[in-house]
């Protein structure tokens, strides 16, 4: 169980709160705490290494893991039927050669895939029987600096975790990029909400952008840090910063110490509240929870579940329902889903 946490978690956070250099933390407080009752997609585990990222639309879940050469694996969303693999493994046209983000508009029927070591976004249009036709990318290979992961927003714009800047400074740690449909720089954010020797804790965050592309949320597994901001159409401005646990870092290997307090495991939103996993605890394999945030960062509901909740997804379709994938103590990934009160 901890190698499936251990392959997406470094560092952490000390669990009582403390208080250093201005920067207050401590334990969230959830008005309401309750059990929830989860229901099994899929009655067999799914055959795949690690599932990276997912989504849903009015039929099928897509499943973002490298199965047989094919980047996407996609799933009956009421019976866990097993359909199709999708989008081929490779450096071709419409290929991809590592996916680390998946995400997809319920309105237009369009998928994205963020190609890591091919540095660029692919868009593929779902058609009958969840047919992806791949339908046009974005190069990010000119750009002056490196493209983490990207999202696709309005208006052709992009969101960017990465190192895009004007000018490039090496060693220099660089967080979130506004670009335009021309691939320019139109807006920056590399700020960071806690000292300089915790920054290594923001390399990776979780992040999710709202269904109407207006608002992001990132939240580092390296400690209990959750920030939200609005997305215009050339700004990224911070709405509001909340501090659980303080990063605990190992210096030399930026890997977590035994003080370490494990924070978010995943995140997804929708357009009024935020879904995460939050850990909170030394043991690293609870993630048997859903906590709930809205976007200026208060403390709404945190469900118990009844298995472990790796990764989790929100469809504008069914607003009081999440998707996601729970992983058993065999290390099996199955489809679930969550009727949100």
């Amino acid at each position: 169980m901890r190698y499936i946490l251990s392959t997406i978690i470094g560092a952490a956070f000390l669990l009582s709160s403390c208080k250093d250099a201005g920067i207050s933390y401590a334990p969230p407080v959830f008005p309401v705490t309750e059990q929830l009752e989860t229901r099994w997609i899929s009655k067999e585990g799914m055959l795949m290494i690690y599932p990276l990222d997912m989504c849903v639309d009015e039929n099928y879940i897509y499943v973002l893991a490298d199965v047989d050469k094919k980047m996407v694996q996609v799933y009956n969303k009421r019976t866990g039927e097993y359909v199709r693999g999708a989008v081929s493994k490779g450096q071709g046209p419409g290929e991809v050669i590592t996916g680390c983000v998946l995400s997809c508009d319920a309105d237009s029927g369009l998928f994205s895939i963020h190609d890591e070591v091919g540095r660029k976004l692919l868009r593929f249009q779902v058609g009958d029987s969840a047919k992806l036709t791949f339908v046009g990318q974005r190069d990010f290979n000119l750009l002056n600096g490196v493209v983490r992961r990207s999202w696709p927003l309005q208006d052709g714009r992009v969101l960017v975790d990465g190192q895009v800047d004007e000018v490039r400074e090496l060693g220099v740690q660089k967080r979130f990029q506004l670009l335009s449909g021309e691939n320019e720089l139109i807006a920056k954010y590399n700020d960071f909400p806690v000292e300089e020797r915790e920054k290594g804790a923001f390399w990776s965050p979780f992040v999710s952008v709202s269904p109407d592309k207006t608002k992001m949320v990132s939240c580092i597994l390296y400690g209990g840090v959750l920030e939200t901001f609005d997305l215009t159409p050339n700004s990224i401005r911070p709405r509001a910063t909340r501090h659980f646990y303080r990063p605990k870092l190992d210096e030399k290997t930026v890997q977590a110490t035994d003080e370490t307090v494990f924070g978010f495991s995943t995140v997804c939103s929708s357009n009024d509240k935020i879904y995460t996993v939050l850990i909170g605890d030394k043991d690293l394999s609870r993630y048997n929870n859903i906590s709930v945030f809205d976007w200026d960062g208060n403390e709404r509901a945190r469900y118990e579940t009844d298995c472990n909740v790796l990764r989790l997804c929100y469809s504008e379709k069914e607003p009081d329902k999440l998707y996601g994938i729970a992983v058993s103590e065999e290390e099996e990934y199955y489809l679930v889903s969550f009727d949100i009160p």
